[in-house]
């Protein structure tokens, strides 16, 4: 009996594709959006969502990813009530792949210095 795949596996191998989330989601905390194709943005959404599940708790995966230890606790703190954002953009130059913007609604970025542009 055929069964689906849960997994959407973006033409890459696991360790390739793994790396390339947790880039992902490490260049989403850094920056509070993101411009990428919307295969790839649906699954940062949902690499995003299953780490912030349990507000209280934050996952020990996200903990890593936000590298920066002075800044680590006040990212932590304002986790509680965060969502993410997919909004579709337009299509790519080239070979016209639909592209996505994914946000972080309701996260103040302490990464962000104060002169440094968008």
């Amino acid at each position: 009996m055929y069964r689906r795949s849960d997994k959407v596996k973006l033409g890459r191998k696991h360790q390739h594709r793994a790396a390339m989330i947790e880039n992902q989601v490490r260049s989403l905390f850094e920056n509070g959006s993101l411009k990428t194709t919307t295969p790839k943005a649906k699954v940062l959404k949902s690499a995003v969502e299953n780490m912030l599940v349990g507000s209280k708790r934050v996952h020990t995966d996200l903990r890593r990813i936000i590298s920066d230890k002075a800044t680590r606790d006040a990212v932590i703190n304002q986790l509680s009530n965060v969502s993410v954002r997919v909004v579709k953009v337009g299509f790519r130059d080239g070979d016209n792949a639909e592209i996505s913007k994914v946000e972080i609604v309701g996260y103040n970025n302490p990464f962000k210095m104060s002169g440094d542009k968008k």
